[in-house]
Order: C-alpha cells, then sequence, then structure tokens
C-alpha cells in the first residue's frame, strides 16, 4: 500500500471532555482492531515514518487544541505500543510519558539500529535529556507478542539511559487485562491531574 501522505486518512474516536481539557491521552491499538475498540484507527503502512507523520499531525492539533505536550501520553497495544515507542523516542520526546501493553521493539528492525528509537534513547540521554518514562504491561501467557520480547525491549531502553517499569501478569495472553488497565489509568492520573485535584477529581 502506497504511503499515506495526510493525517485526514486517519480515522478518530475522540472521547469529547465535558469541559476544555487541559490533558490528552493518544491510545493507537494493534493491526487487528479498530477504532471502535481503541483509538485511532490506523491504516496497514509499508512505511513507519509515514505513520510517525500522519500521528504527528493528530498530536500537533492537540497542540493547537492548547494542550502542551508535556501535558500528553501516548501509548497503545501490540503495534499501537510499537508504533507509539517510535514516535516519542524519535520524534516527540517532550511528552508525559508513554506506554506499551503486549507490545515490543524488533532490536533487528528499522527503528531500532543507529537513527532508530535505541540510538534515539541513548542520544538524549547522553545529552542530559532523557526520553519519558515507559509504562510497560505484558502477559506471560503471550503467544503472539512473547513476554521474553517485551523484557528484552525493557532491558535494551533502560540500558540506553530511559526509565522503564514491565509489569508482567501471570498467564494473560495478547489482550488487555482489567487490572493492567486499572495500574495504567492510576499511571496517566499521577502524570497528568493538575496537583490540586485528587483522583476523584475533587
Amino acid at each position: 500500500m502506497a504511503a499515506v501522505r495526510s493525517s485526514k486518512l486517519l480515522h478518530k474516536c475522540v472521547a469529547s471532555p465535558t469541559g476544555k481539557h487541559s490533558a490528552s491521552v493518544i491510545f493507537l491499538h494493534g493491526s487487528g482492531d479498530t477504532g471502535q475498540v481503541v483509538y485511532p484507527t490506523a491504516l496497514h503502512l509499508e512505511s513507519i515514518d509515514a505513520m510517525a507523520n500522519s500521528l504527528g499531525a493528530v498530536i500537533q492539533a492537540e497542540v493547537r487544541a492548547g494542550v502542551p505536550k508535556h501535558r500528553m501520553i501516548i501509548g497503545g497495544f501490540s503495534m499501537g505500543g510499537a508504533m507509539a515507542l517510535h514516535l516519542v523516542c524519535r520524534y516527540h520526546r517532550g511528552v508525559a510519558g508513554v506506554f506499551a501493553l503486549s507490545s515490543f521493539l524488533n532490536k533487528d528492525c528499522s527503528i531500532s539500529g543507529k537513527g532508530g528509537s535505541h540510538w534515539a534513547v541513548e542520544e538524549r540521554a547522553g545529552a542530559g535529556s532523557p526520553l519519558p518514562e515507559l509504562f510497560q504491561g505484558h502477559g506471560t501467557g503471550d503467544e503472539l507478542v512473547f513476554h521474553k520480547w517485551g523484557g528484552e525491549t525493557t532491558a535494551v531502553l533502560k540500558k540506553a539511559g530511559m526509565t522503564t517499569t514491565l509489569h508482567s501478569f501471570q498467564g494473560l495472553q495478547h489482550q488487555l487485562f482489567r487490572p493492567e488497565i486499572e495500574l495504567l489509568c492510576s499511571r496517566i492520573l499521577t502524570k497528568l491531574l493538575p496537583d490540586s485535584l485528587d483522583a476523584s477529581g475533587q
């Protein structure tokens, strides 16, 4: 398929805020899902960079809406998590955090060599500017994206200078899990809630 040239081709499912929003979470789905489940609906692209450009337009739209990058968290499930890592490590390093659920970065893929995600982490850490903290969740029973691969991603990024936390869920297969989502939500609230509010919004 030809590379996408416009973010207009990305279908988004946006949960409308009740008032003016001051923070944003961008959740990218896996390669077999649609925006009805998790958002936004991504096309299958030959070029990861082309998708990064399209997603960058989504991020810039949030900036234009008044949400600075340091008030955004980007993440996803499966391939969406890998895309989020690529996006944050290489292009949008100023966000508040990144999460990857049942995801990994292939050490031999184009985004992990020189100029890729692992290299970008090392470069930024070496300059005294580490990237946002990574939250990872992964089931030990995952037979599609092995838990071992997620662990290797954590180890490589941590060695490169990124702060990472891997939460392992015993027996969980390649799927989302309520305790995992609750843990992620707690982390997001900790990162994005204004200091004047608690987790209940009070």
